[in-house]
């Protein structure tokens, strides 16, 4: 088993308002298609990095901006974002040991990827395809209805 990539870096709303540190484990990587995840960033796919334990997402700044909301589709999903300028967070299931992240609120620009994330924060799947709104022929195994499955729609097996 290959051992979890570990991340330590610093994250930001739009506006800077908001200062996130993110440490831990990264334990997952990859594109999210689920209803909540794609309504709450009006967007699908959703890039997302799990980061565990879920304390190892902290505001260092501007808490006072931070909103944690429920999904009103039942409230099994916590989405926080910063009130002034609506940026998106963080989220994960309520009560999860983890919480995931938008790539998009690190600052790459100034890096040796410029805005192209680096390897350890590339996308490895999608999840929740069934839900997809679009098929993706991208190489990346497909999660879904319990099943993984290639860009033809082929069993994968791991």
């Amino acid at each position: 088993m290959a051992t979890a990539a570990i991340i330590d870096r610093d994250a930001q709303c739009y506006c800077g308002e908001v200062t996130l540190r993110i440490t831990g484990s990264i334990i997952f990587s990859g594109y999210c298609h689920c209803k909540p995840c794609t309504r709450f960033r009006g967007v699908s796919p959703v890039h997302l990095v799990g980061v565990k334990p879920a304390i190892g997402v902290t505001v260092t700044k501007g808490k006072e901006h931070v909103k944690v909301v429920h999904d009103p589709a039942g409230g099994k999903m916590e989405h926080g974002f910063c009130t002034n300028c609506g940026c998106g967070l963080f989220q994960s299931p309520t009560g999860a040991p983890f919480r995931a992240v938008f790539p998009t609120n690190f600052r790459f620009e100034d890096g040796p990827y410029l805005c192209t994330l680096p390897p350890e924060l590339m996308p490895t799947s999608h999840g929740n395809y069934d839900n997809r709104t679009r098929d993706f022929k991208d190489g990346l195994p497909k999660r879904m209805n319990g099943h993984v499955v290639d860009d033809e729609g082929n069993p994968i097996i791991e």
